[in-house]
């Protein structure tokens, strides 16, 4: 396994992470178009999605490292356990933050 690998995925879980967090916190994002000065809020019901894609990334990152450091099972439901804390926190937190 490469340095440069695994400092890859570990950014991508991460991002995927502040992401995720961001659109719950935020309930929804906005977006806007590069050629004008109109943007779109996506609402909360739509941007789940988005919300889940990332969460899904971030997981599956994570599930990638355990897998290359041969981590016992029971790691893995401690890591999921702890990266479902993280979530909950983070988007509190973010929420408190940005409103």
């Amino acid at each position: 396994m490469h340095l440069a690998t695994f400092a890859s995925v570990v950014s991508l879980g991460l991002l995927g992470l502040i992401g995720g967090s961001l659109v719950l916190a935020q309930d929804g994002f906005t977006t806007s178009s590069r050629h004008g000065t109109w943007s779109v809020f996506v609402p909360a019901p739509q941007a789940y999605l988005m919300a889940a894609i990332l969460f899904a990334l971030s997981a599956l990152a994570l599930v990638w490292i355990l897998q290359q450091v041969r981590a016992r099972p029971s790691l893995y439901l401690a890591s999921g356990a702890l990266y479902g804390g993280a979530v909950v926190l983070l988007t509190r937190l973010l929420a408190r933050l940005l409103h």
